[in-house]
């Protein structure tokens, strides 16, 4: 994505649907389920360094009334995109019991994510604000073995820093009709798996030969 000029504020889209309609288990939220996990590692994170829990939100920059949110540090959705450079072609992946299924391709989206500095005390933002990149440079891959917390059906997020020009930071910031306070915008690289999509057994090639010959 080279030219980053169209953003929208989609914090308040709670919900992706990655199951089908058919299966037994409850839609999973994968965009939900990615930031609040980010949001509660950042949380935990900072209360180490300042003792002061809940430091980072996720939220609106505005309310309905076109009012500034109450946060110190927010982190808000501003623009979700498929990934297509990694999107699988291959239509069976292996269940448990060995054999191949034919399944649901994995959820593969860049999901832009804002964190703002709103903090009453401009040097205070800053801080929290380094603070997040810093915890980033160490920890821009997540995945279920390093941290028990990242729930099904998240496999993997990558973050990476996205620098914007300054006509891109004025593009978003004009999209978002907020005015411009300290922040940083990073790309989060999500991939999500559907345990329940194994629908129907991958044909051996015997069976194919047999169906083949049935219908001659």
């Amino acid at each position: 994505m080279d030219n980053l000029t169209i953003f929208f504020d989609a914090s308040h889209f709670s919900f992706f649907n990655i199951y089908p309609p058919k299966t037994k288990k409850p839609y999973f939220f994968v965009i939900k389920k990615s930031l609040t996990f980010l949001k509660n590692q950042l949380n935990e994170y900072l209360y180490l360094k300042y003792e002061e829990p809940s430091i980072v939100s996720l939220t609106h920059l505005l309310n309905s009334e076109g009012k500034a949110e109450d946060y110190k540090l927010g982190l808000t959705l501003v623009n979700v995109e498929e990934e297509r450079k990694l999107k699988s072609q291959s239509p069976y992946r292996e269940g448990l019991d060995g054999k191949k299924y034919v399944a649901n391709p994995d959820i593969k989206l860049n999901l832009f994510l804002l964190f703002t500095a709103n903090h009453s005390n401009y040097e205070d933002g800053l801080e929290a604000l380094s603070s997040v990149i810093q915890f980033f440079e160490n920890n821009h891959v997540f995945t279920p073995e390093q941290y028990p917390s990242m729930e099904a059906p998240l496999e993997r997020l990558i973050l990476d820093l996205y620098t914007m020009s300054f006509e891109q930071q004025n593009n978003l910031w004009g999209s978002l009709s907020a005015r411009y306070l300290p922040s940083v915008l990073y790309r989060m690289r999500l991939i999500a798996f559907n345990p329940e999509s194994l629908e129907q057994e991958m044909p051996t090639t015997g069976q194919l030969n047999a169906n083949l010959g049935g219908a001659s």
